[in-house]
């Protein structure tokens, strides 16, 4: 998976909160959107990263090593 990907996914994940988001703050809820935003944040990086290893990262590392 290379990096635009990721990007990609990073940015679909922070439309999706920020939809969220706008449904919560009718309610009052914008204190939980700016606590969920860094937490989706780290997720989707930790998941892109083993993502990434599990398609073509490990080699690369390999490589690196």
């Amino acid at each position: 998976m290379n990096f635009a990907a990721f990007a990609v996914l990073v940015v679909f994940g922070l439309v999706g909160l920020a939809a969220v988001g706008v449904q919560g703050d009718r309610r009052g809820g914008l204190l939980w959107l700016q606590a969920v935003i860094p937490l989706a944040l780290a997720i989707s990086i930790v998941f892109g990263f083993f993502l990434w290893l599990a398609t073509d990262g490990w080699q690369l590392l390999i490589g690196q090593l």
